[in-house]
């Protein structure tokens, strides 16, 4: 704040009402143990199949035939609003994921991040916290894919090339 008296120019550039200097605007919590008291039967097993069409998050309605299909397969139940809300990875990290397995198998970087995230968030479900080998093992493969797709300039600006950044991030 450069307090300046009818607000600082920040505020005044955002058009917010100014709190003053040193005065914190924001504070964030953790409320996930609340939203799950609160809203624990809209994330029951009934309820879910109700809110969530298969359209909404690309289900897979065949058996999957070959290792893309099960990606997409893996992915989506990854996604599932069915699972713990403190596990949920649309619900924590965006609905940009429900979008993902549709454009699986479109961009290789894009593969090679669903495919570590979903072995990282399997582990981490079960409670183990501590990355093995094979997470390892494709964190690395994804990361390699990410560097070829960011050298190349057509597809580092792709919207599937963002997306396996914010998954591999997630993965952090």
């Amino acid at each position: 704040c450069d307090a300046s008296t009818a607000g600082c120019s920040w505020c005044r550039q955002l058009n917010i009402p100014c709190v003053g200097y040193g005065q914190q605007r924001y504070i964030f919590k953790d409320e996930g143990r609340r939203l799950k008291r609160r809203h624990r039967e809209f994330f029951s097993p009934a309820n879910v199949a109700d809110t969530t069409s298969a359209a909404q998050v690309g289900v897979v309605r065949a058996p999957p035939s070959n290792e893309l299909a099960r990606l997409a397969q893996a992915f989506v139940s990854q996604i599932s609003l069915s699972i713990d809300i403190g596990h949920q990875l649309a619900g924590n990290f965006g609905g940009f994921l429900l979008e993902v397995p549709r454009r699986i198998g479109t961009n290789e970087a894009l593969d090679a991040a669903a495919d570590t995230l979903i072995t990282a968030h399997t582990r981490y479900c079960i409670g183990q916290l501590n990355p093995n080998t094979e997470t390892l093992v494709k964190h690395s493969r994804a990361l390699n894919a990410l560097r070829r797709y960011l050298n190349d300039p057509a597809k580092a600006r792709s919207s599937e090339t963002l997306c396996s950044v914010m998954l591999l991030s997630i993965c952090e």
